[in-house]
């Protein structure tokens, strides 16, 4: 995966917690707390890198900062980097992590769990490693490229997914969605656009979808339910199941 930005810059903390646990739990040995910000004036985008570690985001129409609750996890201090920098019309969120230690290496692998607050109008680039994503309450356009992982979206306005693998929940949009996944199933409920999915295994569900549904899918069942018009542009194995489907219906598979 292609990193979006440039070199890691030194973070803006406001508080930090760490607790030593022992060292023969399956945890890491370090277990540390941060509190970071910065003001969301002039902004228009936030940029996330997350190499490990669960990513919560919540949206807020009155917010007027960004703030991050950052729980880290390691066994050596450099192992972990994070910071929060404005840059230009975008603010760059970074939670680094090295596998890579000095000596005895026990405990799990280091990862940073990341609860980031922002205003709902600010978009969204977010690059994953592993962990699950939880997004809610955004009103712009969000983009993800995920490694693997659950993502659950509920809110937003266009929003583009990249995905190895992973189940998706992604409902309540007011623009469209395109989705490519490698594995897991897929959920997609009311969006006012088109949908787009290019999907290698798993089952696919879709309901309550303004515009055209569009589906590539290698195996698993494909379930659409309310749409404008529906295509299939391919279909390796799986039940097809179509209900309510206002205008055309295209199957060019094989």
């Amino acid at each position: 995966m292609k990193s979006l930005f440039p070199a890691v810059t030194l973070p803006l903390l406001l508080s930090a917690c760490v607790v030593h646990v022992n060292a023969s739990s399956p945890e890491p040995a370090v277990q540390e707390q941060q509190t970071l910000f910065v003001t969301s004036a002039g902004l228009k985008k936030l940029v996330l890198e997350s190499q490990a570690g669960d990513v919560r985001i919540v949206g807020k129409a009155n917010h007027t900062q960004i703030d991050v609750d950052a729980r880290l996890y390691y066994q050596d201090k450099a192992q972990v980097q994070l910071s929060l920098q404005s840059q230009g019309d975008s603010a760059i969120l970074k939670a680094l992590t090295d596998n890579n230690c000095v000596g005895i290496c026990t405990g799990e692998s280091p990862r940073i769990d990341l609860v980031v607050t922002v205003p709902a109008a600010l978009a969204l680039q977010i690059e994953d490693g592993s962990g699950t994503i939880s997004i809610n309450g955004m009103a712009a356009d969000i983009a993800i490229e995920d490694g693997s992982g659950a993502i659950a979206l509920d809110g937003g306005a266009s929003v583009e997914i990249e995905d190895g693998s992973g189940e998706m929940q992604i409902s309540h949009l007011s623009g469209s969605l395109s989705i490519t996944d490698g594995s897991g199933s897929i959920q997609v409920q009311q969006v006012a656009g088109a949908v787009r999915i290019e999907d290698g295994s798993g089952d696919i569900t879709v309901r309550q979808v303004g515009g055209q549904v569009r589906v590539s899918d290698g195996s698993g069942s494909i379930s659409v339910h309310q749409a404008g018009s529906f295509v299939l542009d391919d279909d390796g194995s799986g039940e097809l199941d179509l209900t309510d489907i206002q205008g055309a219906v295209e199957l060019n598979k094989d």
